[in-house]
């Protein structure tokens, strides 16, 4: 399935968790075209007009949680995921200086990097190690992510 297939159906996801988890406020946009909305434009400033040109996470969002202003990015790969989906995932993080930051396959994390990983959980962490990569597994036939694959643990 091509990458690009996969971002409508994610970013649905995306909304209907936050929704559970009872965040408020929930703006998620498909970002993948280096096209940023008004919304994002105002939220983030410098960072989109300096990624246009460039890069940019493939789904972007807002909710509010605890009266407080969160956002996060997503990276899709519709192949397996490797060791530079990672940091690439990261770099985003850090440049937007999101909240989460999530890495999303429908193969999941590789059994070699999970083991890798394990072992070395600091490869995860953005800004400063204080936020963490979460790499998931996008259930196809579902429609939904599948909880139970969550690295290094659940999110939510």
């Amino acid at each position: 399935m091509e990458e690009k297939l996969l971002y409508k159906p994610i970013k649905q996801c995306f909304e209907n968790k936050f929704k559970l988890c009872g965040f408020k406020n929930i703006h998620v946009e498909i970002t993948a075209n280096k096209k940023f909305s008004n919304f994002f434009r105002e939220k983030f400033g410098f960072q989109v007009s300096l990624l246009e040109r460039t890069f940019s996470p493939d789904i972007t969002g807002y909710f509010v949680s605890n009266k407080k202003e969160k956002f996060c990015i997503v990276e899709v790969k519709a192949s397996n995921i490797k060791f530079i989906d990672i940091y690439q995932t990261k770099a985003y993080g850090d440049i937007f200086n999101v909240d989460m930051a999530f890495l999303i396959s429908p193969n999941g994390i590789p059994n070699y990097l999970k083991s890798f990983l394990s072992r070395n959980l600091h490869i995860l962490e953005y800004l400063n190690c204080k936020r963490k990569v979460y790499i998931g597994r996008y259930d196809i036939e579902s429609g939904c992510m599948d909880d139970r694959e969550w690295f290094p643990g659940s999110p939510f």
